[in-house]
């Protein structure tokens, strides 16, 4: 028994000229001459075809352009003759029998099976199950292989899965719309053989990589020459039955969850007693059945699925690109219509409605039931099953308080709503949640003290909650590991967590909208309850200094503890001097000589910009340094006066600080932003704003640095040494990270003032 060498090839599209030269080359090569070959998807032949093609060539998705190129009879049964070697294989429409054709070929006395499925096939179960065959060609891929390849962009077929089943193909090969994809082996239900799927991408003139490949060589002994069984060191179980027995729901494909709608899914397989449907629901009569016309459960609901597109014999409907179902629900209120991705036809879509009322009263008026252009569609809720996630698990697992003992966090979820209605998104309950159990927690630390020395939230950070939410459940964020625990003890009786209850031991009595809240713990990071693991991250140890005992504002001229000796000079609004602890010697603060607490952005900006242009230049000319500018414009505990710092640093930092600088940012609990657009800093800050502005200044470019604080957000306060701190991790200096450290004597701070104002002050004459 001797094998037949087949080439197999991906849509060839405009490109037959490639595909002449290629069979050409492979028929002339070490590994030719071939017997045959077949090319699945699309493709156009040249109508002044004069050139005999070197092999055999059979078409499985031909339609010929125009009247000139109609294929003629050929005695083959429907395998029609194009002329020069090439043939195509025809289907009739009217057919109910798998589309199986037998290949006779010139070197063998056997022929090939081969089942050429047309586009839209609809196959019958109750036909009498063919022979089985050597190749299974099909313009959609089988619904059930984007499990197996992990693929979801390849147009599905549920009828195409089923003839696989019927015929037992040895390999099934479909075009891809870019990338070749070859699977496992993997066995059929009553086939001796086992099945390997191919998906070729198109013919292109370009040389094709190893993903982009649109040419496969296979051999084979045909099925009708009776060769021995093929096997596998490994295969896997056949991709379109779940399981040998029970069969259960398949894998929901993700652009059938996406949308609108996320997890309003249609599922697309439902296969009981070993047998698969196209609808959605088994036999259940629960309320949840998609093919009720009742509505589901879930009130966030508000898609309809329909079928029956591929009916359409002019092919308008089921083209993507067709409005004509928009236009036919759009007096039902439907707003958009979705296809799956990446595909030109498709057999169903999506109706999306703004709410489920109208998706309803659509469903109703129609019964389920929709004609268009004498097309009879189905039409059903799109829903998921609700027990596709019980497959794998019958209980939900909730994270216990062993499985998170670091964790400051717990989840939260309202209780549902008598009426089955959902709580509002503008943050009211969660507020309320929030309330009531810091309330808790201030009650458990004030039991048996007076009103008078009652500690709360505000005073002790420790009890502090804090509140985020996302769609219809949230978080609380905790101060400690410890509260949290106590929190879900005293107002579930649980630290393991449960439901609000309506008269907790150890609480006072919620209201009675929070009972029945769902309060569990929520695994993630630690909260940070301090800022030692943030230094680490820097390459730095917190240092501790004592508190400085000075009360009058340092920058105030008038002050009398200003240091003097350290001002390089005063000019009309703003004076520089060096601060106390400098990083560089060039380190120059900018003040304003009137006292503020405004940001130096918000008020006239002429003359310190000014000198930040002159510090720049002297940065450049005496140290051959780019300029670092930055602005803490937030309150301090001992008061703030305004102020911008100008560093100078090396040139071949700037990468390292930037990206210290960001990182660093999100360390500490706020999301420090580039400014990539051209907009002025003015125009994004108002006076009530507390910000941290830095910049870059190079001899080429500025890099700009903004954060805004919003006190209502959970977001964190700058720290007052940030700058210092990413500086000291980028120049590898951990003494540079606080300026206590860097405290020099009166004796040397003024030899370096002095410098400094003597190289600064021709910039300002």
């Amino acid at each position: 028994m001797s094998k037949v060498k087949i080439l197999l090839v991906g849509a060839v599209g405009d490109n037959f000229e490639v595909l002449s030269k290629k069979l050409e080359s492979l028929n002339a090569s070490k590994a030719g001459p071939f017997d045959v070959c077949f090319c699945v998807g699309p493709i156009s032949v040249p109508s002044d075809l004069t050139t005999s093609l070197p092999l055999p060539v059979y078409l499985q998705d031909y339609s010929a352009p125009n009247t000139t190129q109609q294929p003629k009879e050929s005695s083959l049964q429907s395998i029609v003759s194009l002329g020069n070697n090439l043939f195509c294989l025809q289907a009739s429409e009217e057919s109910k029998s798998v589309p199986s054709f037998e290949i006779e070929l010139s070197n063998h006395v056997e022929p090939l099976v081969v089942v050429s499925c047309p586009r839209h096939i609809r196959a019958d179960n109750d036909v009498k199950e063919p022979e089985q065959c050597d190749l299974m060609l099909s313009s959609d891929w089988p619904q059930g292989m984007e499990d197996v390849l992990q693929v979801e962009t390849e147009p599905l077929s549920f009828d195409v899965a089923q003839v696989a089943l019927q015929c037992r193909p040895r390999y099934h090969v479909t075009p891809s719309s870019q990338y070749y994809h070859a699977s496992p082996p993997y066995n059929i239900p009553n086939s001796s053989h086992v099945c390997r799927f191919l998906s070729l991408g198109p013919v292109i003139q370009e040389k094709p990589s190893k993903t982009t490949k649109f040419v496969h060589a296979i051999g084979l002994v045909p099925v009708k020459a009776n060769p021995p069984p093929t096997t596998a060191a490994s295969t896997l179980p056949c991709p379109f039955l779940s399981s040998p027995e029970p069969i259960t729901k398949k894998k929901v494909p993700s652009y059938a969850t996406s949308g609108s709608n996320g997890a309003n899914a249609y599922s697309r397989f439902n296969v009981n007693n070993n047998k698969r449907s196209r609808g959605h629901g088994g036999d259940d009569d629960d309320d949840n059945n998609p093919g009720s016309l009742e509505p589901p459960d879930d009130p966030s609901i508000s898609t309809l699925f329909l079928y029956g597109l591929h009916k359409d014999v002019t092919g308008e409907l089921q083209s993507t690109e067709s409005s004509k179902v928009l236009m036919a629900f759009s007096k039902f209120g439907a707003t958009k219509v979705r296809h799956p991705p990446n595909s030109r036809t498709s057999t169903y879509c999506f109706l999306e409605f703004p709410d489920q009322k109208k998706a309803l009263a659509c469903l109703l008026d129609c019964q389920g039931k929709m004609t268009i252009d004498n097309v009879d569609l189905t039409l059903k809720w799109a829903v998921q099953n609700n027990r596709k996630r019980q497959r794998h698990d019958p209980k939900q697992h909730y994270v216990t308080q062993a499985e998170a003992p670091d964790s400051t966090t717990l989840y939260f979820h309202p209780p549902k709503k008598e009426d089955g209605d959902t709580y509002s998104e503008d943050g009211a309950f969660a507020k309320g949640l929030c309330t009531y159990i810091q309330k808790t927690l201030e009650d458990a630390l004030n039991e048996g003290n007076d009103d008078d020395d009652r500690v709360t939230a505000e005073t002790e950070p420790a009890l502090k909650v804090e509140v985020r939410t996302k769609d219809h459940y949230g978080f609380l964020e905790f101060a400690s590991h410890a509260a949290a625990t106590m929190t879900l003890a005293a107002v579930t009786n649980s630290t393991d967590g449960g439901l609000v209850l309506a008269e907790p031991s150890g609480a006072p009595k919620p209201d009675a909208s929070l009972v029945g809240t769902i309060l569990r713990w929520a695994k993630g990071e630690p909260k940070q309850s301090g800022r030692n693991q943030v230094l680490e991250a820097l390459g730095l140890q917190r240092e501790y200094y004592p508190a400085d005992s000075r009360t009058d504002c340092w920058f105030c001229l008038a002050s009398p503890t200003c240091e003097t000796h350290l001002i390089i000079g005063v000019y009309n609004e703003w004076y520089a001097t060096m601060p106390k602890g400098p990083v560089h010697p060039g380190h120059v603060l900018l003040v304003p000589v009137t006292h503020t607490n405004k940001g130096a952005w918000v008020g006239d900006t002429r003359e310190w910009s000014e000198l930040v242009n002159k510090l720049q230049t002297h940065a450049q000319q005496s140290y051959d340094m780019d300029l670092l500018i930055f602005e803490r414009a937030m309150e301090t505990k001992g008061g703030y006066h305004t102020h911008i710092q100008c560093v100078p640093i090396p040139r071949d930092c700037v990468t390292r600080l930037k990206a210290t600088m960001m990182a660093h940012s999100k360390a500490c609990g706020f999301e420090l932003r580039s400014i990539e657009s051209d907009l002025g800093i003015t125009a994004m800050i108002s006076s009530k704003d507390s910000y941290f502005y830095a910049e870059i200044v190079t001899q080429s470019h500025r890099h700009r640095f903004l954060y805004k604080h919003d006190p209502d957000a959970s977001t964190s306060v700058v720290p007052l040494q940030f700058a210092r701190e990413v500086l000291a991790s980028v120049l590898k200096n951990p003494k540079l990270a606080h300026w206590k450290s860097c405290v020099l004597e009166k004796e040397k701070e003024s030899e370096l003032a002095s410098d400094l104002r003597s190289s600064f002050a021709p910039m300002t004459a």
